[in-house]
């Protein structure tokens, strides 16, 4: 079983039947209902396939993540106020016929872009509204009646289906002949809880398989839900929403949860366990997500998440750390592109408003360009960079100091250790110069690749100035050089390597042939690698071959295929987030998720493939 691919559909299905319910009247009302029966259900469903408990917590935790993600999207819109997002893009594009994205986003100009964008999307993806054309043209439309997609449920005897019609603001109409106790699995919950009923009038609280429900009811703009499973579930919970449309759901016999203020997510995951959500942090339970993750029973195995974003041929990686601090190295190219992906991983993937650390390597423009745009949609904790001047002795960008020097800052030097909760960085380059003796734990003996190994001349410049840091959780190891060039990874490489062996290797200088020296990459022995090129930017060539010849069969993930190079020049097609360019590009990042004892995982989305790497 794919265990991503279940979470991905279950979501998939929640946020349709929520886009739908969102541009109606009283939608806040069985939010955390339809959440907290599809989440139930879907518990329930895992436990019959055998998963454990402690599996399906974890999760629970991602599911969770996504989820609390799209919920917050209803919460209310910056330019019209008392009204959700969703409602209000919604009723504009109704009343305005065929619209421009660049028009959608001046009317909401008040509210946060990559908000407006995700909305959008989300409204496409319910069959609510039509697009058409791709990134900056794209246009959007409502559907008319006789388009708008139905959700439904069928079985040879027995009929339950939810009607929409796309008059008015969509109201929810039940159709003839439904009995919602002949729909099976998790499409039966989700219909109980949208009211459908057995004589197949809509019920404005909770419906019930062959359980019943509570209605919700309304006190200052918060709903209140709790619900029991069906006869087969064996399962109950109860879920509290605050006012924003947060929710809580619990992944085992008898487990409650609740969320409080300010949007926490938060999970139980065992009998009897429970957790609670402040200000996006959870305490206590089995498995607390979406906030700290502190405490708790029997405690869940924390991880460390990657996400290697799409900045064509640029950088840019999101790190959630353990304790759920976000970690970004570098922000790609200045411009929406990038930042609005980058953007969207925060907001979509992870939930997150803020930036607790935001490390940028060097001062090329594909490494801080994002800087200043994100700066406008997210608050800083704290700027680490390698100082104020370029390699040659100019000032850095002026744009990044400003913002730099208005906020915390730290400078990073060769031998310093970052401590972020479990995480470790040491820098082992920055500022032109590298590390000179063996990290901690690393042997001081000759590395054998070095007998024979060229070292190509070029000139220094910018690059040179890369800070690059091996990241320690545990026993899982990750390296990246930024764009250092061949020459000081020489020096880190020969005659000793000075920094071990790693799991994972972020390809240095996306790829391209001034770097990768193959003495420090055959080193590494890492099990796989991430190149950050772009369609047209890195890999292929002797940066192929340098790949290949790594001893331990290390496997290749790129962000792009190189277009200019031949397939035995490019990992294997479902190892590639990208297969195109521009207009054509989906933008797919790669994700990483990486646990204490050295074990890791590696997915594409685009093809949903995911490998697992055991500890070593």
């Amino acid at each position: 079983m794919n265990v991503n691919v279940l979470i991905d559909s279950i979501v998939r299905q929640t946020t349709v039947l929520i886009a739908q319910l969102a541009t109606s009247a009283g939608a806040r009302a069985p939010l955390a209902h339809i959440a907290n029966q599809v989440f139930v259900e879907l518990a329930r469903e895992l436990r019959q396939q055998g998963l454990g408990q402690k599996v399906i917590a974890d999760m629970f935790g991602m599911a969770l993540r996504t989820y609390h993600a799209k919920v917050r999207r209803l919460s209310e819109s910056s330019t019209d106020a008392g009204r959700s997002l969703w409602e209000a893009v919604f009723d504009y594009l109704q009343g305005k016929g065929t619209v421009p994205r660049a028009e959608v986003l001046r009317r909401f100009r008040n509210d946060d872009p990559a908000m407006v964008r995700a909305v959008l999307r989300d409204l496409v993806e319910s069959g609510a509204v039509f697009a058409s054309g791709r990134s900056d043209g794209t246009t959007y439309r409502v559907a008319g009646p006789d388009e708008l997609a139905v959700p439904s449920a069928e079985r040879e005897a027995g009929v339950c289906k939810l009607g929409y019609t796309a008059r008015s603001s969509m109201r929810k109409t039940a159709l003839p002949s439904a009995r919602c106790r002949a729909v099976p699995g998790v499409l039966a919950l989700v219909v109980g809880a949208l009211g459908c009923t057995d004589s197949g009038a809509p019920a404005d609280g909770a419906g019930g398989t062959s359980g019943q429900a509570a209605s919700p009811s309304s006190s200052g703009g918060a709903s209140t839900a709790s619900s029991t499973a069906s006869s087969t579930a064996s399962s109950t919970a109860s879920s509290t929403a605050s006012s924003n449309g947060t929710i809580a759901a619990s992944a085992g016999g008898g487990a409650s949860a609740s969320t409080g203020t300010g949007g926490g997510v938060a999970s139980a995951g065992g009998s009897g366990g429970s957790s609670t959500g402040s200000g996006g942090a959870s305490t206590g339970g089995s498995s607390g997500v979406g906030g700290g993750g502190t405490g708790g029973d029997s405690g869940r195995d924390a991880v460390l998440t990657f996400y290697f974003v799409d900045t064509e041929g640029g950088q840019s990686t999101l790190i959630l750390l353990p304790n759920q601090q976000v970690l970004i190295v570098d922000t790609g190219n200045p411009g929406e592109r990038d930042t609005g992906r980058i953007a969207r991983v925060l907001t979509e993937e992870l939930g997150k408003t803020h930036i607790d650390y935001l490390l940028t390597t060097h001062y090329d423009v594909d490494h801080w360009g994002g800087v200043p745009g994100l700066a406008e949609q997210f608050s800083v904790g704290q700027y680490l960079d390698h100082g104020d001047t370029v390699y040659d002795g100019g000032s850095a960008p002026a744009a990044y100091l400003e913002l730099a020097q208005a906020g915390e800052r730290r400078i990073l030097e060769v031998g310093d250790e970052v401590e972020l909760g479990e995480v470790t960085l040491d820098i082992v380059s920055s500022n032109a110069e590298v590390l000179s003796e063996p990290l901690p734990g690393v042997p001081d003996a000759a590395n054998p690749h070095c007998e024979g190994a060229a070292v190509p001349s070029g000139n220094a410049d910018e690059n040179s100035s890369s800070v690059g840091f091996v990241l320690r959780f545990g026993s899982f190891e990750f390296l990246d050089l930024a764009d250092l060039l061949f020459v000081l990874e020489d020096e880190l490489a020969c005659p000793v390597n000075l920094l071990g062996q790693v799991d994972l290797y972020l390809t240095t200088h996306h790829g391209l042939t001034r770097s990768g020296a193959p003495q420090l990459v055959a080193a590494l022995e890492a099990q796989a690698a991430v190149m950050n090129n772009g369609p047209r930017k890195g890999g292929g060539g002797t940066t192929w071959d340098t790949l290949a010849a790594a001893p331990g069969g290390m496997e290749v993930w790129q962000l792009h295929r190189v277009l200019t190079a031949d397939a035995d020049q490019n990992a294997p097609v479902a190892q590639i987030a990208n297969l195109e360019e521009g207009g054509a590009d989906e933008a797919h990042y790669l994700r990483v998720v990486a646990r204490s004892s050295g074990a890791f995982s590696v997915f594409n989305p685009r093809t949903e493939l995911e490998r697992q790497y055991p500890a070593r």
